[in-house]
């Protein structure tokens, strides 16, 4: 077989995000009260996940319409996520470690001991992880 992916990729990111910035926008919870409920989704992707407080705003969101059940699969992409994988390890239901936007902020091979380190607390906490890297997403592949 062979697969070819090819499409424009446009990611804009920032470099810090505010303490103060709600971690589901008014968009996110429109979605989860109108889609969400009506099609019983099992689990939600927090992006840049700062730390426990945003698992837990993004768990009484979800209770709030009668999603208790959803788990919460928390993105680790910025530098307050790294630094509080930990607890958001203890909170979240899995975790996504994502190589591309912090390979934008640490220098590659700190990417690699980071991406290490959150694993190995992952497998300690025994939490699912995923680790990701958008970049991927442009190359060709053959013969898969």
């Amino acid at each position: 077989n062979s697969a070819e992916l090819d499409a424009e990729l446009l990611t804009i990111t920032s470099a810090t995000t505010s303490a103060d910035e709600a971690p589901l926008s008014e968009e996110d919870v429109f979605h989860i009260k109108s889609f969400f409920v009506q099609n019983n989704i099992e689990a939600i992707g927090l992006s840049y996940c700062r730390g426990a407080n945003d698992v837990a705003f993004c768990r009484a969101v979800l209770s709030e319409f009668g999603l208790d059940e959803c788990m919460v699969f928390a993105k680790i992409e910025n530098m307050a996520g790294l630094k509080n994988h930990e607890e958001i390890l203890e909170t979240a239901d899995a975790v996504v470690f994502s190589r591309g936007n912090l390979g934008m902020r640490l220098a590659p091979e700190k990417t690699f001991m980071a991406q290490r380190l959150v694993i190995q607390n992952a497998n300690i906490h025994g939490k699912p992880i995923s680790v990701n890297w958008h970049s991927d997403s442009k190359l060709k592949l053959e013969n898969i």
